[in-house]
């Protein structure tokens, strides 16, 4: 291993979801109330005014704690034998994708509530990798981990070292 982390992509975002119903509670409230004279703001008006925030005050209920996403891909080599009009498959990839929490090993509990296929996996709070359980079949093998405050999924040995290197990242 000589530390090549180079990425083809990367993109991450930072939030505190249960800081995410407040603000938008009260951008609505704004937005909602406030007179305004242009037509065109008068419609956006209307139109929010038909979708009220508070489903995502319940949904963000259900992910308290996360403090982050990122993704970073370092390789991919997509099959080109395909057939007309299927859609190409990645025959090799080195990626992974991180969510950052307070408590992972609660979100993944809370997920695997909700999808019974995460629920057969045995992820453990330890940091061992297990094998993601797809709905198709891919010439490579997903992992997920949870590695400190980050609940991983990975594929190749780049995207694994990144996993263990984020380990070692405190949220703050």
């Amino acid at each position: 291993d000589n530390g090549d982390t180079s990425t083809m992509l990367s993109a991450g975002i930072g939030l505190h979801v249960e800081n995410l119903a407040p603000f938008l509670m009260q951008q609505w409230t704004e937005i909602t109330q406030k007179e305004y004279q242009c037509g065109f703001l008068k419609e956006m008006q209307e139109d929010m005014k038909a979708k009220n925030p508070a489903a995502v005050g319940m949904m963000s209920g259900m992910a308290t704690g996360v403090r982050g996403l990122a993704f970073s891909l370092f390789s991919l080599t997509v099959d080109s034998q395909t057939e007309p009009g299927d859609m190409p498959m990645p025959k090799e990839l080195d990626a992974m994708m991180s969510l950052s929490a307070e408590n992972p090993m609660a979100l993944f509990q809370t997920a695997s509530a909700m999808l019974p296929q995460l629920a057969a996996m045995n992820l453990s709070a330890d940091g061992t990798p297990v094998a993601l359980p797809l709905p198709f079949p891919l010439p490579f093998t997903p992992m997920a981990a949870i590695k400190g405050s980050h609940l991983t999924i990975y594929a190749g040995p780049k995207g694994e070292q990144a996993a263990k290197n984020l380990g070692n990242i405190a949220l703050d």
